[in-house]
């Protein structure tokens, strides 16, 4: 059978999706939005493997394997494309923190209160926040920090997005040890030696990860924890 070339021209369009074909403005919104994440994307690891002083456009367009044109179509200075990204990276980091830590909740086993099964809650929860900081994601954002430092207005941004963090991070933490809410200077604490003690371990082990010493201090991170909350441990042992 001879097709027209009408008829070759439809299925083509069918195909590549062209023309009035039923879904085309869908798939062309679809494919839109993709190119933008992988530009963000391709920041974020710009920022790991060049630092952001020396993030580009070009050199996001050459990671995210796009054209100039495609680029700025979509972001029309390095401006527009770093602060995106670097509010695209809270977000995920966020998204990581809350996934991370729903998966040690998950885990948990409310009416057992003994002493053991509470180490194994802690256990889980330093395993997810050490975890949480030797992500790319920390990384990105360790790299913003410091360039923050020298940079008004970058810290200025930065300041405004851990507000919005600060309110998400905490929540998570809490539900995981709600027999401990009678003590809030003792929960705090916790938290905040976690975060200040994974954070500096996370720098230090950045090149090198010494497993051994790494596994060594996470078990005594445990035990730490656990004896800031004795009080409420024996009592809710108790009941």
């Amino acid at each position: 059978m001879i097709t027209s070339s009408r008829t070759r021209q439809s299925a083509n369009q069918a195909v590549s999706g062209g023309g009035n074909q039923p879904g085309a403005e869908s798939w062309q919104e679809t494919k839109s939005q993709l190119t933008r994440e992988a530009i963000l994307e391709a920041t974020i690891m710009c920022f790991i493997s060049q630092g952001y002083a020396n993030t580009t456009t070009p050199g996001i367009a050459a990671m995210a394997k796009i054209s100039r044109g495609a680029m700025t179509h979509h972001f029309k200075s390095r401006k527009d494309v770093i602060y995106s990204a670097i509010a695209y990276l809270y977000r995920k980091r966020i998204s990581e923190y809350q996934s991370l830590m729903s998966e040690a909740i998950s885990k948990r086993k409310p009416s057992d209160t003994s002493i053991e099964a509470i180490r194994e809650d802690m256990n889980n929860v330093v395993r997810a926040l050490w975890k949480y900081y030797t992500l790319p994601c920390y990384y990105a954002h360790l790299e913003l920090i410091t360039a923050s430092r020298t940079d008004l207005e970058l810290a200025q941004v930065l300041v405004s997005l851990n507000q919005d963090a600060e309110k998400v991070v905490p929540q998570f933490f809490r539900a995981m040890f709600p027999h401990w809410s009678t003590s809030e200077e003792n929960i705090t604490l916790t938290f905040d030696l976690l975060i200040s003690t994974l954070r500096g371990m996370s720098v230090s082990y950045m090149n090198i990860r010494k497993t051994s010493r790494i596994e060594n201090m996470l078990n005594h991170l445990v035990e730490i924890c656990l004896d800031i909350n004795a009080v409420q441990l024996l009592s809710a042992n108790n009941r």
